[in-house]
Formats: C-alpha cells, sequence, structure tokens
C-alpha cells in the first residue's frame, strides 16, 4: 500500500554532477519523515542524469532535453507529486537529519504562512542573508506592500518550502517567465496577495555553498540573467509610471538585457 508522502524535495541540477552526491545523500538520510525525492535535470552535459539513475535508484528522475530553468524545472515535479508540502533545496545544499520532520512541524503549526525559507550558512557556518522585507526598487517604484500580509517579503529560494494547495491559487507555483533570479521574489509576492504570510524557521540551518549552477557561465551571463529577471519583476509588478518617471521619464525603455 502507498503512502501519501508528507513531504516532496525538489532538487533542480544543471552541470553539478559533483556536488549531486552530498545533496541527495544528506536527503535520503533523513528519514524523520516520509518523503518523496525529484531531481529535475535540465540537460546537464556532465552526467548529472547517468548519476542519479546509477546511484540514486529512489529518487525520481526528470531528464529534460533542454534547459527550461530553474522555476519551470520545479513546476515540472510540483506537479507529479501529492504531497502536502514541497520543499526546493539547490544542488549545492544539503540537509541534516531531522530537518524534514522540522519543516513539516512548523508548516502544520502555521496555517498562515504559505511558503517559507530557513536559516542558510556557508560551509564554514557563516549566515548568509535568506530573507528581504522589501521587493527590488520598491520605493523608487512607489509601489505600496504595506497592506499585504506579513513582514517578509520574501525568503532565498536555496532552501524554502510551499503550500501545495496554494499551486491552483499561484497559476502551478513558479512564474517561468523568471529563468533564473527573481523567481523566489515573484513567488513570495504572489503568496502574499494570496493571502499568506511568507515565513522563515531560524532553528532549521541548511548549509550552501552558493552560485555552484552558475560556476562555469561567463559573468556577463550571470549580470544578463540578474538584469532581465529584476527587470521582468518590474514589467510584471510595478506601475510604469512609478517604475519608470525618475530614471527617463513617463515611458518605459526597451531593455537592453532582453534582446
Amino acid at each position: 500500500m502507498n503512502v501519501q508522502p508528507e513531504i516532496a524535495v525538489v532538487v533542480v541540477s544543471f552541470e553539478t554532477a559533483d556536488l549531486l552526491p552530498a545533496c541527495l545523500g544528506s536527503i535520503e538520510a533523513d528519514t524523520s519523515a516520509s518523503k518523496e525525492i525529484f531531481l529535475v535535470d535540465n540537460a546537464s552535459s556532465d552526467g548529472s542524469a547517468e548519476l542519479v539513475t546509477r546511484d540514486f535508484p529512489n529518487v525520481r528522475l526528470i531528464a529534460n532535453d533542454r534547459n527550461v530553468g530553474f522555476g519551470a524545472a520545479n513546476n515540472q515535479a510540483f506537479r507529479l507529486t501529492s504531497a502536502p508540502f514541497l520543499y526546493c533545496l539547490n544542488p549545492d545544499a544539503r540537509i541534516v537529519p531531522g530537518t524534514l520532520a522540522a519543516l513539516v512541524r512548523e508548516m502544520t503549526a502555521r496555517p498562515d504562512i504559505g511558503l517559507a525559507g530557513t536559516a542558510i550558512v556557508h560551509a564554514d557556518g557563516q549566515r548568509q542573508p535568506s530573507t528581504d522585507t522589501v521587493y527590488p526598487n520598491q520605493r523608487l517604484a512607489r509601489f505600496d506592500s504595506s497592506g499585504l500580509p506579513g513582514d517578509l517579503a520574501c525568503v532565498l529560494g536555496a532552501s524554502m518550502i510551499l503550500r501545495r494547495d496554494l499551486l491552483p491559487r499561484l497559476k502551478g507555483g513558479f512564474d517561468e517567465d523568471f529563468f533564473l533570479y527573481g523567481e523566489d521574489q515573484d513567488l513570495g509576492l504572489r503568496v502574499r496577495q494570496a493571502g499568506f504570510q511568507v515565513g522563515f524557521f531560524p532553528q532549521i540551518v541548511v548549509t550552501h555553498l552558493s552560485a555552484q549552477s552558475e560556476r562555469k557561465n561567463p559573468s556577463y551571463d550571470r549580470w544578463k540573467r540578474k538584469l532581465t529577471a529584476e527587470y521582468t519583476f518590474y514589467r510584471k509588478h510595478y506601475p510604469a509610471d512609478g517604475t519608470w518617471s525618475k530614471v527617463s521619464g513617463p515611458s518605459p525603455p526597451t531593455c537592453p538585457v532582453s534582446a
């Protein structure tokens, strides 16, 4: 008899085969909650999919034939699970035993929280910034978030848990217009617009090496993606007159990095 998992853990990989054993191994070692593990590989050329098939047969592998982006890859796994909680974890992160049960316990105790993050530390134990109380250039754009639930605007997507029953109200999860970067800010805002708070569980600590999926890409490409994501967020959520009036007049210019 199949038992519905309490939590689905989704890892999206791109050229991170060397990091997957530590990440997936840490998830499998956490037996504190019934779980389903997904690895969505965005057409890596480094043998990531083959590694998962060979060494982690209990992980559900989704091997894409092209890089669909971070949000779209997570959404693929979201559609395949019935677990009430969806935990997104970066491939350059690892958890300790008890993490999954703690996440389920905190989310169950706080039905007002739709999305939450954890404390994140570097390999040396130093804390990484993982929350924010404002959205990008919110003041400049004259975007008022004071009527939204809670005080947090967003949490870092490297370690983030979401209620699955919110997916219909979020159009399936992440906005796939965001390829990489900005999707966690957008999701946090939409969760609050749906009437839920964004939460933070500082007692749950996850180790994160940071930016490993982008380490092989030229810095120009990284900055282009970051600027494109920021522009996408502005265009989607901010009024045009508020966003651009202090920059270049009443009409928004063509984004120089979107071509």
